[in-house]
């Protein structure tokens, strides 16, 4: 496939002429939709997370103790 100046393949433009505009409020409903998934999945991290934080603060703090 032949590539024009800018390097970029010549038929590119066939790809995206073809191709249908997709409505604002159905990609404002995909990109609400992902950030919801995201901000859902980062919550649960982040509630894991400090769990097993405080589990581990736990065990050391009964580790200081038996040592003391």
């Amino acid at each position: 496939m032949p590539a024009d100046d800018e390097g970029a393949p010549e038929d590119i433009g066939a790809c995206t002429s073809e191709s249908t505009a997709v409505p604002d409020q159905r990609t404002l409903t995909l990109v609400n939709a992902y950030v919801a998934r995201t901000a859902k999945l980062l919550n649960q991290f982040a509630a894991v997370s400090e769990r097993k934080l405080h589990e581990a603060d736990v065990r050391s703090e009964c580790l200081y103790a038996a040592v003391q």
